[in-house]
């Protein structure tokens, strides 16, 4: 987080940050608006940021994760493959994973997320188009089109039964659910429905990681829903804020909530 200043308010509680020149800068959003009221920042000898609960009088520590560009390209994979925010461990691992490599999300390293118990557990029974249009589902609320359909049978399978793949190009359904959520259209129903999840997403991640709240396996089908609720208008974001509050547990002193 150097370069930035760091600021939030009582009238708009998220956590923002400015970065740049002067004459040009730049105001981002780098810890949603919660259940929490931050009064002041502090820095210790380590240049570690801490920001404090007004309402609770719990310290938290402020570290790079959650709304930094790794960390979204993270959250869209969770979305698209698994239809649930991230959480904090599996996040902060891919982070550190897709650091390593400067961002390129190659075969291997998208293969290896994909690669879970989860997946199989919940997944590995669906047949080819319901694990397609399942991807569509979960990220924009609506059914994959046929001719879209048809071309991605054919993208796993390496055919071209639609006559769409000539080149017989094959790619594993996480590359798949991976190109899918980076080719949205800017400026569509589609765009601000995963611009929308993301956020929520996004927020459900830092509350889980600033409150401890459990999440596991009991806890995974109340995120797919509260992902699968979150459309194109903004009113779906306000109520799955207040979802997210209402799923929290009482914050505990000094975690770590992540940002840029």
């Amino acid at each position: 987080m150097q370069g930035q200043y760091l600021f939030t308010d009582f009238c708009n509680p998220a956590v923002r940050a400015l970065s740049g020149p002067m004459n040009g800068l730049i105001e981002n959003e780098v810890l949603p608006a919660g259940q929490m009221i931050f009064s002041s920042f502090g820095e210790d000898h380590r240049g570690e940021l801490y920001v404090a609960d007004f309402i609770g009088g719990a310290i938290y520590r402020l570290v790079a994760s959650e709304s930094s560009a790794y960390a979204q390209q993270v959250q869209r994979l969770y979305i698209a493959y698994y239809g649930r925010p991230a959480d904090p461990a599996g996040i902060d691992y891919w982070v550190a994973r897709l650091a390593e490599v400067s961002g390129a999300w190659s075969a291997d390293l998208v293969d290896a997320f994909a690669n879970s118990p989860e997946y199989r557990d919940r997944y590995g029974s669906l047949d080819e188009q319901t694990l397609i249009n399942n991807l569509f589902l979960g990220l924009f609320n609506r059914s994959v089109d046929a001719a879209g359909l048809a071309y991605y049978v054919d993208l796993l399978n390496g055919s071209n039964l639609s006559g769409l793949n000539p080149e017989l190009r094959q790619s594993t359904l996480a590359q798949i659910a991976l190109d899918i959520a980076n080719g949205v259209q800017l400026d569509t129903e589609d765009a601000r429905t995963l611009d929308n999840k993301l956020s929520v997403a996004t927020a459900f991640t830092v509350a889980i990681r600033t409150t401890g709240t459990p999440y596991s396996n009991n806890e995974l089908s109340a995120a797919v829903d509260l992902i699968a609720d979150v459309n194109a208008q903004a009113s779906s974001v306000t109520t799955a804020q207040g979802t997210i509050a209402q799923m929290m547990v009482t914050p505990r002193p000094v975690q770590s909530s992540q940002n840029p």
